[in-house]
């Protein structure tokens, strides 16, 4: 039902909004945006998603192994590509799947 994946979208973005830096939640809310067909706002979240996990590898965290930060990295790689080829970004999601 599209009103259920807009409401859990937007409880997601809000739950985001509240903890910018919780890449679980950022995963779930880019998600649900994607399920939502908000595309646009999903690229923004798996974007920033990848780009925080990518400087957690600079500088890997003493709590989180590099192999679990390497993996989300993957991970959030992907989401981004599929929500670019959902916009019809080929291109720049060939680029995002050549660094997974």
């Amino acid at each position: 039902d599209e009103g259920l994946k807009n409401e859990a979208a937007s409880c997601f973005k809000r739950a985001l909004s509240f903890s910018p830096r919780n890449l679980c939640v950022a995963s779930k809310c880019g998600s649900s945006l994607y399920a939502a067909g908000r595309l646009g706002d999903a690229e923004v979240v798996f974007r920033g998603a990848a780009q925080q996990l990518s400087a957690a590898l600079a500088v890997t965290a003493e709590e989180i192994s590099n192999d679990d930060l390497s993996t989300s990295y993957g991970r959030a790689l992907v989401n981004l590509g599929l929500c670019l080829e959902a916009q019809g970004k080929l291109n720049e999601a060939c680029e995002v799947y050549k660094e997974v």
